[in-house]
């Protein structure tokens, strides 16, 4: 994987979960606690510079109702997912 498109990846989840937390109208402190991590490690995760794990995608996911590839790829649609999928591993 290309380490910028990881990076760039990572901002966008960060954006996204910044964005699920707002619209919750949640303080970092209450929201990091209903995800298990510490609020200066989810600041970290809402700017992009550190990776959100797959148990906290998860816990996500289930705690807010929203499809976990929303978080990760920001839409829902497995049709497109599956393009996506096809496109990446050259089939």
């Amino acid at each position: 994987m290309n380490d910028e498109w990881g990076k760039e990846m990572d901002k966008e989840i960060g954006q996204r979960v910044q964005g699920m937390r707002l619209k919750c109208r949640m303080s970092l402190e209450h929201f990091s606690i209903l995800v298990g991590v510490s609020p200066n490690y989810l600041d970290l995760i809402e700017r992009g510079e550190r990776t959100l794990s797959v148990l906290h995608l998860i816990k996500l996911s289930t705690l807010f109702q929203e499809p976990q590839e929303y978080i990760t790829l920001g839409y829902s649609n497995m049709s497109l997912l599956k393009k996506l999928v096809k496109k990446m591993v050259g089939f």
